[in-house]
């Protein structure tokens, strides 16, 4: 019997901040639990925190409208058959308490980039970091010749209409 082919997703989500946290846990467990039921295999994830959204969004509640300028963020990856991911959207657009979600096709592998920052003039303690330093700068500076300028820039331009 041949395994079925499976590809990485991933769910990013927004819950309504009026959400308790008990609500949160819920939902979160929730949508695990589905991805389990489904026979997906759960990667990563991180619990929603709290964030300022960069716009203010609307959600239909009891019939009328309700603007948010924050929400819970989180997000989960996780490995299914790509056949049963649908369901996944299904319980998320049922959801009393998401805002907003999408889901993509990603990799296995940790896609976030945490650049390492170097004090100028400190090595880190890895082998592959480059010493930063600031450039040596003299305070005095010395006379140009204008007849060199000149030469150095008909030089160039010769250089440029022999190509």
């Amino acid at each position: 019997m041949a395994k079925k082919e499976t590809t990485i997703y991933e769910i990013g989500y927004n819950l309504i901040p009026t959400a308790s946290s008990e609500e949160v846990a819920k939902e979160v467990g929730a949508m695990k639990e589905k991805i389990t039921s489904l026979g997906g295999e759960l990667i990563s994830d991180e619990y929603p925190n709290q964030i300022k959204l960069s716009y203010e969004m609307i959600k239909e509640i009891d019939n009328k409208n309700v603007k948010f300028n924050s929400a819970f963020f989180g997000w989960i990856k996780f490995e299914m058959d790509s056949e049963k991911v649908n369901e996944i959207d299904k319980m998320a657009k049922l959801s009393d308490n998401m805002l907003r979600y999408i889901i993509i096709k990603t990799v296995r592998e940790n896609t976030l980039h945490t650049p390492k920052f170097t004090k100028p003039g400190r090595k880190t303690s890895s082998d592959d970091s480059v010493e930063v330093s600031k450039p040596e700068v003299s305070s005095e500076a010395e006379p140009m010749n204008v007849k060199e300028v000149d030469k150095k820039i008909d030089e160039l331009l010769e250089e440029e209409t022999d190509l």
